[in-house]
């Protein structure tokens, strides 16, 4: 009997695929809600939605190379509807980044670590100050480690065009920054 992937067990309906399509993305789908914006319990709730999106629309997926791709596609859909609705502003404190840790801050410096959360505030800061389109590639690149050319099919845009938003995105980091 041939082994079937992942995504054609998903398909069918096999609980343990979907376990391991959930255990090997969830992380990603919830920073990714955190970059959007989306405060911690809103970005667990987003994560549960992203996912039940995705069992009910699991025909959709392109293939099991593209499953990243699609899951960040239903995050960013989901994280653009929830910041249109009304509620929105009352949870749009980002919360969440990783933190940024000096080498001193690992080893109990109090004033490193204390300037350490200060920088991931400011970043946090900057990040909502930014248009999505560039706070999606900054993430992707920066964040989640993907290259131009695996961001530019995540998103449907030219590798050209991921280049110059994440050039523009980091600009725009350093000199909140600044």
């Amino acid at each position: 009997m041939p082994h079937s992937s992942i995504l054609e067990q998903c398909r069918s309906g096999a609980t343990s695929a979907w376990r391991r399509v959930f255990e090997q993305h969830v992380q990603s789908v919830y920073r990714w809600a955190l970059c959007f914006g989306i405060d911690r319990t809103g970005a667990e709730e987003l994560t549960q939605e992203v996912f039940a999106t995705a069992i009910k629309s699991i025909a959709k997926c392109p293939s099991e190379e593209l499953l990243p791709a699609w899951l960040f596609q239903i995050t960013r859909r989901h994280a653009a509807n929830l910041r249109r609705s009304v509620w929105f502003s009352k949870v749009l404190k980002l919360g969440g980044m990783r933190q940024v840790e000096s080498p001193s801050a690992i080893d109990g410096d109090v004033s490193s670590s204390a300037n350490a959360h200060e920088l991931g505030l400011d970043v946090r800061r900057a990040l909502r100050r930014m248009p999505a389109k560039l706070v999606e590639v900054l993430v992707l690149a920066d964040l989640e480690g993907y290259g131009r050319v695996e961001i530019a099919a995540m998103l449907g845009i030219p590798a050209g065009t991921v280049a110059s938003r994440l050039q523009k995105a980091r600009n725009m980091i350093e000199e909140e920054l600044a």
